[in-house]
């Protein structure tokens, strides 16, 4: 509050158009007048001012922010301290009698020098004042009512300033309290701007008095509180140990081989949670229970049909074979590099020698699977490879191409026009391998791109029944979030498809 009221004195002593207009001297008093309208302009800018004064030595009057007899002639200025005062640059405020204004009252009063701005000519003093029962009311009243106390603003000569009884102001603070320091606590808080000091007195008699009443209700509490906690503790005691003793026994028949031993408890609390938790152990145990029996069922027909199927890739090889040379006999050339090319395929799509292989082999796959197509649809497939040399060594998941050219051959591209084109590149960025299949087909919309791995792609009529969801499935199998797959497609412009993965090249780190 004083703050603001100081700071607003130092404004007001630095305003332009006040030091202006003290400098005009014009004859009469319209420029006075004048003076006084601003000074109630500043007035009504600060909440706590109740008057402000300027004196002006040259002509020995004081102009007020009232409206009601704005200039004040003096004969001496003796009889005003604060204009001895105002040069004198302080941040604690005087505490007087006012006399100047229309009611006689007590203020707190900033003065401070107004000196011209060009000449830096001493030329006038200001005083902004507060009037005391404002700060009262604002700082002490709140204090008495909460803590039925009484409370005093001192100076630093200790001298009563603003109090709730009008005849102690300008007293000592001692001369008033003198015989009621041992009947009364006094607590002192300084204030840090001005340096007063806040003063509350509580009579101790009354204070201890509240002290013991409330230590009795505290006892007194306190006594009814262990009372209701032990007979709380006796039932809830016993309670849980009801229901430990359940969950103990059917543990107990659970561990001798009962299956279905369940417990049934109601409730949130931990204990209901353990038996929670029992039944699902349970359940879980008699689940896997009956999954082994059945898994031992199912690995014994696997046995026997994986026997049965190992004559079928014998006798396809053998056949396919035979068909082969009769080809190159009959001088079918074309028709032997076909059965060829597929007989290599075959063996690649069903070989038992591990889920890797070089990235230079698979592109070879690659290349006699277009070939094949080629044959079959009689179409024009252009397949380009920009692989880099170093980076051919690398390991990648068996077929984990050729599913998308696939795709791209049956899906995208268009077979009745001559210039179908699929690119495929490979490079080395950092610790990843980056794999890039583009085509030039019909592309696809946004749509049918974020439902791309919405539906299994399983199709029995693709060559080994690889979809676009079982190579999303291996690389995460794989690789975890070390591995991603991304399509990036436009209708009209083609579909390209990019696949990082770790790059390695040695099998033990698979």
């Amino acid at each position: 509050m004083m703050k603001k009221v100081y700071f607003s004195s130092v404004y007001i002593s630095h305003d332009e158009e006040l030091i202006q207009l003290i400098k005009k001297q014009i004859k009469g008093e319209d420029y006075l007048l004048h003076i006084s309208m601003l000074l109630h302009k500043f007035q009504l800018e600060n909440e706590y001012v109740d008057s402000i004064y300027v004196y002006i030595p040259k002509i020995n009057k004081i102009i007020k922010s009232q409206e009601y007899k704005a200039v004040k002639n003096i004969v001496s200025k003796n009889e005003y301290v604060w204009i001895d005062q105002s040069k004198k640059e302080s941040i604690i405020p005087i505490s007087i009698q006012d006399n100047i204004g229309s009611v006689k009252k007590r203020v707190f009063m900033y003065s401070k020098a107004i000196y011209d701005s060009e000449t830096n000519e001493y030329i006038g003093q200001v005083a902004i004042n507060m009037d005391e029962r404002l700060v009262y009311y604002t700082c002490l009243d709140v204090i008495n009512q909460s803590l039925n106390c009484k409370s005093e603003i001192i100076d630093y000569n200790n001298v009563i300033v603003s109090s709730e009884n009008l005849s102690y102001l300008g007293t000592k603070f001692e001369d008033v309290y003198k015989d009621q320091y041992i009947k009364e606590i006094s607590q002192y808080t300084i204030a840090p701007f001005t340096g007063y000091s806040f003063v509350s007195i509580l009579n101790r008699q009354a204070l201890t008095k509240e002290i013991a009443s409330v230590r009795n209700i505290i006892i007194i509490t306190a006594i009814i509180g262990m009372t209701i906690a032990i007979l709380i503790a006796v039932v809830t005691t016993n309670k849980m140990y009801s229901r430990v003793q359940n969950l103990k026994n059917a543990m107990h028949n659970l561990s001798r081989g009962n299956l279905k031993e369940r417990v049934v408890l109601k409730g949130k609390d931990e204990i209901s949670e353990l038996s929670n938790g029992f039944n699902k152990m349970a359940c879980q145990m008699e689940e896997l229970i009956e999954e082994l029996v059945s898994e031992r069922l199912l690995k014994k027909e696997a046995e026997l049909e994986a026997l049965q199927y190992q004559i079928t890739p014998h006798f396809l090889y053998n056949t396919l074979n035979s068909i082969k040379c009769l080809a190159y006999i009959k001088e079918a050339d074309e028709i032997g590099d076909i059965l060829e090319v597929f007989i290599e395929l075959l063996r690649s799509s069903i070989s038992k020698n591990g889920a890797f292989i070089s990235l230079k082999d698979e592109i070879h796959l690659i290349e006699n699977y277009v070939l094949l197509h080629k044959f079959r649809f009689q179409g024009d497939i252009a397949l380009e490879s920009f692989i880099a040399p170093d980076v051919e060594r690398y390991f990648v998941p068996r077929l984990i191409l050729q599913p998308l050219v696939e795709n791209s051959i049956l899906h995208g591209l268009d077979s009745k026009i001559k210039n179908n084109k699929i690119t495929i590149k490979a490079k080395k960025e950092k610790d990843n391998l980056i794999l890039s299949i583009e085509d030039n087909g019909k592309g696809m919309s946004e749509e049918e791109r974020k439902n791309l791995f919405k539906r299994k792609n399983f199709r029995k009529e693709k060559f080994n029944s690889i979809g676009i969801s079982n190579i999303k499935d291996r690389i995460e199998l794989y690789y975890c979030q070390k591995g991603s797959i991304e399509y990036k497609s436009h209708i009209g412009k083609g579909v390209e498809v990019i696949i990082k993965i770790p790059a390695m090249d040695n099998m033990e780190n698979m």
